[in-house]
């Protein structure tokens, strides 16, 4: 969403609401010990 407002004393003001979404983690033998860990950064790909 984006919109544009005229603040007083400070003139246009330009606003920008964002949702990025993380991307769906995949299954990479030996990086996931269990549920909730991933052993690096890397193996959550």
């Amino acid at each position: 969403m984006y919109a544009q407002v005229q603040v007083p004393d400070i003139g246009l003001v330009h606003e920008m609401n964002l949702h990025l979404k993380s991307r769906i983690a995949s299954n990479i033998n030996g990086q996931k010990p269990n549920n909730y860990i991933w052993k690096s950064a890397a193996g959550w790909a």
